[in-house]
Parts: C-alpha cells; structure tokens; sequence
C-alpha cells in the first residue's frame, strides 16, 4: 500500500487510496466472485448499483436484412453497506521510522483485506448491514452430509446452472479443501486429482476454486459473478495526535465502505458437510 508523505516525513497523511491499492487481494476485486459497480462515494449507509436484469436478444438475419433492435433491461439494487475501521496507535518515534510504519501499513492492509472477506462470505444478518453470501435468503442449499464424495457439489453446480446461472468460482477455506483432498475412491486413488491439489488455481467440474479463510467452515460456496454487484469507496487515512497527546503517540485511522447485493439468490448455492 503506497501512501505519500507529508512535510514532516511521516508515513500516514491524511489521504484517499484506492482498495486496489490497500487491499489488492480482497475477494470484492476479484473478477471469479463479484461484479464491479460503481465506487461508493462519502459515507452513505445504502448505495444503488445498477445491473442488466436481461441481455438483449440475439437473432440470424439474412444478408442485407434488417436487424432487429433491442435494449437491455436495466435495473439496480439498493443495498446497505458497511463501514470497515481499523484504528492503529504508533509512538512518534516509530510513526517517524520507516520500518516501523512499514510494518504497521502491511498489518492494516492485512486487516483490511479479512474484514472485507468477512463481511462479503460471511457477515450474519444484521440490521443495516449486508448480509454474507452464505447467510442470505434463497440461495440454493445442499446437505452434503459427511465428507464422503463430491456429489454434493457437483449438485450445487448442476442446480444454480439449471436456474440459469454459470458458475465462476467454488469458495470455502483451507480445511474444507483439506478435507476434500483427503477423500479417496474404493482402489484408495484420490478423487481429486495430484494436479488438481497442487495448481496454482485448482478447478474442480471446470471452475475455479478460490481459498479464503473468511469462508464458512465446512461449507462450499457455489457463485456466479454475474449475479453478485459489488460496490467500495476509497479507503480514506487520517492521522491525530490530540487523542494520545499525553503519550507523545498518534493513532492512524483508516475507513472504507463496502456494500454488494446479490440479483438472482438461486443462482448461488451452498453445500455444508458435516465432520461427525
């Protein structure tokens, strides 16, 4: 996360960054899980983002035939966002050292990054606030029962395909992979793959599976970006030394908001195993 300076030297101006500046692996920028929409701007609790509800037609003309015309169906979402804070105290003496405020910037970028994971995969239903794309009403819900097979996932992805949607990225966190990869056939063969599990991007079924440790625990989550617009601000920075005046300290503070909806719920699913 690059950030200028001010008169002083001091690593943390008052200023405006972009998340794909501080937060540049966060799942809300990432193309396989979410759709971009417009950035948020100041401090709304709710943002609009538009999406096409239905594409135009396409038709076979002849040659030199007229083509018939279409416009796309244009609709939008009011969603609720949330605001992600994080509030870091630094002495004046690392606050003027590079390493140290170095340090403290990989720590709120890390910071950043979770929380907004959190919130997008996983946040509970809170009023005024999105709700996490496994919490939210009418997805589709598969029991996948005991870690046996990857029937139930290849299920989930058969039903939000029949209600229309095309899958783009299967999320869950790193122990539900492992015990995914530890599933093996009657001749003791693993049913994934070894060049499966060791991809820089495994793909099960033809799509992509992404690890996030915000994931709910033994849960897959089956999306379609199409279907999931996502809107943040900039993160904005701000540095005090009037609270800890008496400590010869400053607090750096850094804001952002962050709001999805999500068009069509059966178009995403989740599939929860059970380890008893």
């Amino acid at each position: 996360m690059a950030l200028a300076t001010n008169t002083n030297k001091a690593a943390y101006p008052d200023s405006i960054i972009t998340l794909a500046e501080t937060a540049p692996d966060a799942l809300v920028l990432n193309s396989l899980i979410a759709t971009k929409g417009p950035v948020i701007s100041g401090d709304a609790p709710s943002a609009r983002l538009a999406f096409v509800s239905d594409d135009v037609a396409a038709n076979i003309v002849k040659e030199g035939q007229q083509i018939a015309e279409g416009d796309p169906a244009l609709s939008e979402l009011i969603v609720r966002t949330s605001k992600i804070a994080v509030l870091s105290n630094m002495s004046n003496e690392s606050y003027e050292s590079a390493v140290a405020s170095s340090l403290v910037t990989e720590s709120a970028r890390r910071a950043v990054t979770k929380k907004a994971d959190s919130v997008l995969l996983a946040n509970a239903i809170t009023e005024g606030q999105p709700t996490g794309l496994a919490n939210l009403e009418g997805i589709v819900t598969v029991d996948g029962g005991k870690y046996a097979d990857l029937n139930p996932i290849l299920e989930a992805i058969g039903t939000v395909a029949a209600n229309g949607a095309t899958p783009t990225a299967l999320v869950m966190n790193y122990a539900t992979w492992v015990q995914l990869l530890k599933l093996t056939a009657k001749d003791g063969r693993s049913l994934i793959s070894p060049d499966v599990a060791n991809a820089a991007t495994p793909i099960l079924f033809g799509v992509p599976v992404i690890l996030n440790a915000a994931a709910p625990a033994d849960s897959v989550m089956v999306l379609d970006a199409a279907e999931i617009v996502a809107s943040h601000s900039d993160v904005a920075t701000a540095v005090s030394a009037d609270a800890l005046f008496a400590y010869d300290s400053v607090q750096i503070r850094l804001t952002m908001r962050l709001g999805f909806g999500v068009i069509r719920p059966n178009r995403i699913a989740k599939v929860t195993f059970t380890t008893a």
